[in-house]
């Protein structure tokens, strides 16, 4: 059965969506098909989240809002979700990885705003005769019919809106609410708390699990810090201590942070990951776990929980690996790894590089191939490149990275001159291509 987990925050700029695609990625990490709904239709953004994944060719050519406008302007009722409404971020080539996203469409158009524009949320939800709200529930229920998701996480807009209130009073099994502390963040995330929990919003006669989050608070440096760091918690969760669940007792005795992080504010990336959450500096990261157990609290059986915690050791071994200038010990420790989690590209991709590195070829090619089986990213690609080479098999380096040396980075372009030296000796046209490369990347002749 689809869990339905919405994603909420009184104002913007908390990390509500950077929260969801950390969750996202995390869930698929770890085998559940994900879906990823973005109704934050005023300030769509999930899919940037994703673009080292999305190419703007894989976008689906319509989103939720042009669902919405087919049935509320248009009077039609699509059938299905279809691939005209969602995409896959995954080809089917990446065997361990499901992720889905049903995006809001494409907000760099003018068709998007104005049919953004043309929709009457009042008229849809509120009016005597008004179909918006078994409209909502036949969308969720299309959702998990058509696409499966194990799990579908929604992405709200913020405020007290209509879509809003709808998607995380009737649509969502669990919220999680994020807030930073200041009084606009508080009263406006105690609004709508006191909206979920009023019996007459309570169509489902369903009790909510609600996750409040604390975010965007600066990381203490020093002892003092970590003192008012604690006392703003506690003066925080006393601010909500007035919920209380149907047994009466208090909804809010604690909540999570997730503290700023200087990296985040200059580039939001993920959190959460194998080479991110044992890091000495991965507090954060750490912070996202947490999240993520409280969320998927319950949720997994005693087998899947045992599997998660044996990719968790392996991610450790991988790390202690990476950090290992010893090759022969980092490979010790990752052939440990891959016994614990053989369905890892990552832990392959670290045999491999090792394996180059003390010039056992054969061996670092068997790894990359079973890496680029799960995974077939480029950069996997372009490992392999390297190893062909540095193996002197110049045809097989050459003739792959061929269709890859004007990928964006210095590496992609250098390998394809290096091998096509060594095919057609240095000439003229292998000059110009090295040439260019200096040309391209600058910073490569003075290295």
């Amino acid at each position: 059965m689809m869990k339905t987990i919405a994603f909420y925050s009184y104002k913007g700029g908390v990390g509500r969506t950077l929260a969801l695609s950390n969750i996202a990625m995390r869930l698929s990490e770890f085998g559940k098909k994900v879906c990823m709904l973005d109704i934050d239709l005023e300030a769509p953004g999930l899919h940037y989240k994703f673009k080292e994944y999305l190419q703007p060719e894989k976008m689906p050519p319509k989103g939720i809002v042009d669902y919405i406008h087919e049935f509320a302007i248009e009077k039609r009722l699509p059938k299905k979700i279809s691939k005209d409404y969602y995409c896959s971020l995954f080809s089917d080539e990446y065997k361990n990885l499901s992720l889905q996203l049903i995006p809001a469409g494409n907000p760099d158009s003018k068709e998007y705003w104005s049919k953004l524009s043309a929709i009457n949320w009042h008229e849809l939800l509120y009016r005597d005769d008004a179909e918006g709200i078994p409209f909502f529930f036949d969308l969720k229920s299309k959702i998990e019919r058509d696409i499966k998701p194990d799990y579908l996480l929604i992405d709200t807009r913020t405020g007290i809106t209509e879509i809003s209130s709808l998607t995380i009073s009737l649509l969502a099994d669990k919220v999680v609410i994020l807030a930073v502390n200041n009084e606009e963040n508080i009263s406006g995330s105690k609004r709508i708390i006191e909206s979920l929990l009023n019996p007459e919003n309570d169509l489902l006669k369903k009790e909510k699990s609600l996750v409040l989050i604390l975010s965007r608070i600066p990381m203490p440096q020093s002892a003092e810090d970590k003192s008012r760091e604690k006392m703003i918690k506690e003066q925080f969760v006393k601010r909500f201590s007035i919920f209380k669940n149907r047994q009466g007792e208090e909804l809010f005795n604690s909540t999570l942070i997730i503290h700023s992080d200087r990296n985040l504010e200059l580039k939001e990336d993920f959190k959460i990951g194998y080479d991110l959450e044992f890091k000495s500096d991965g507090a954060v990261s750490q912070e996202y776990l947490a999240l993520f157990d409280r969320i998927t609290e319950g949720d997994f059986s005693q087998e899947e929980q045992k599997r998660f915690n044996r990719i968790k050791e392996a991610n450790m071994l991988s790390y202690l690996a990476a950090k290992e200038p010893d090759d022969r010990k980092a490979i010790l420790k990752l052939e440990k790894a891959l016994e614990v989690n053989p369905n890892n590209p990552n832990i392959l991709i670290g045999l491999a590089i090792r394996h180059d590195t003390v010039k056992e070829y054969e061996k670092a090619l068997s790894y990359i191939n079973k890496a680029i089986e799960i995974n077939p990213s480029y950069e996997f690609k372009l490992y392999r490149v390297i190893i062909n080479y540095n193996s002197k098999k110049f045809q097989e380096a050459y003739d792959e990275i061929l269709p890859m040396k004007d990928f964006e980075g210095t590496w992609y372009l250098y390998m394809y001159c290096l091998a096509k030296s060594q095919l057609f000796s240095y000439n003229e046209e292998v000059s110009n291509d090295f040439n260019e490369l200096i040309e391209k990347y600058p910073s490569f002749h003075s290295a």
